[in-house]
């Protein structure tokens, strides 16, 4: 009896084989159409028409009145105030060393930044490098 139950056994797991054998067989010709199939395929290649995106359209530019700011400028580093630079984090003494060609300046919360800027821009030879929010300006001129 032992004999006979190890044979359907043996008999149930052959056949579980049997369609992967039947997929394996239809793969390999599958393989020989794609092959086929591959060759007979033409490139098409599509070159985008240069003058296809020829506008992104107008900016939108709206008036209206800027909100009254404060008289700060916080920088990773600290802020700065009227007072000078209140220092958050700890520096190296490198860092902490003046120099004449760099300046924070900071604009009255009332007047406009954009307008601030191009009076700095107009009056005096200097760079603006950065706008340090809310009021500041990281400003760069011959010392």
């Amino acid at each position: 009896m032992t004999k006979r139950s190890v044979s359907v056994v043996m008999a149930v797991l052959l056949l579980s084989y049997i369609p992967i054998l039947d997929q394996s067989s239809s793969y390999d010709n599958s393989s020989e159409e794609g092959l086929a199939l591959d060759s007979a395929v033409e490139r098409i290649e599509i070159s985008p028409d240069p003058n296809s995106i020829q506008d992104l359209g107008a900016p939108n530019i709206y008036s209206g009145y800027e909100d009254i700011r404060s008289v700060r400028a916080d920088s990773t580093i600290g802020v700065y105030t009227e007072a000078g630079l209140l220092p958050e984090v700890a520096m190296s003494s490198q860092l902490a060393e003046a120099r004449s060609d760099l300046a924070v300046v900071l604009v009255d919360g009332e007047a406009g930044l954009w307008d601030a800027r191009q009076e700095m821009l107009d009056a005096v030879e200097v760079e603006i490098r950065s706008t340090i929010p809310p009021s500041g300006f990281l400003v760069q001129g011959s010392p």
